[in-house]
C-alpha cells in the first residue's frame, strides 16, 4: 500500500478554488448548452449535420440501378443492369459527402455528395488511371 502523507491545507484549498472558478466560468460563458446572442438572448449550440437518408432505389442515365441499404452513417449497395447483378459496395456518409468502394468486374473508389433535395447523388469514381463522373436519381 502507498504511504499516507499529510495533506497541505493551503494547497488543497487552492486546488478547490481553481476548480470552482473553472466551473463558474464554464457556466457563465457556455450557459450549459446555449450561448448568448448579441441581443442577450439564448441560442442553442449547432448540432452535427444530419445524415441524409439514401436508402432505397436509385438509377443513372447509363441504365444502372442501385439498391441502397443504410444504417446511420454506413451503407451498402447492390448495382444491376437490366435486372442482372453487376457489382456493389459499401461506404460512409459524412454530412452530405459519400465515400465508398465498388466491386464488380473491376474495383473502384468513389466520392460523391447528396444534393439538398436528397433525390440526387453526384460524384466521381476512379479505377486505376480511369475516372468517370456520375449522377444517380431516385
Amino acid at each position: 500500500m502507498a504511504e499516507r502523507r499529510p495533506v497541505n491545507t493551503s494547497t488543497h484549498l487552492l486546488i478547490v478554488a481553481i476548480a470552482l472558478a473553472a466551473l463558474i466560468a464554464i457556466a457563465l460563458l457556455g450557459r450549459w448548452g446555449g450561448a448568448r446572442t448579441a441581443s442577450g438572448g439564448m441560442t442553442s449550440i449547432p448540432r452535427a449535420a444530419t445524415i441524409p437518408n439514401i436508402a432505397g432505389r436509385w438509377s443513372d442515365s447509363d441504365g444502372y440501378d442501385y439498391v441502397v441499404e443504410q444504417q446511420g452513417a454506413t451503407f451498402t449497395y447492390a448495382q444491376s443492369k437490366k435486372g442482372v447483378a453487376v457489382g456493389g459496395g459499401r461506404g460512409r456518409i459524412d454530412g452530405r459527402q459519400l465515400r465508398y468502394d465498388f466491386t464488380g468486374d473491376w474495383q473502384a473508389v468513389c466520392e460523391g455528395h447528396v444534393l439538398p433535395d436528397s433525390r440526387t447523388i453526384r460524384g466521381r469514381c476512379e479505377a486505376g488511371k480511369t475516372a468517370w463522373s456520375f449522377q444517380a436519381k431516385r
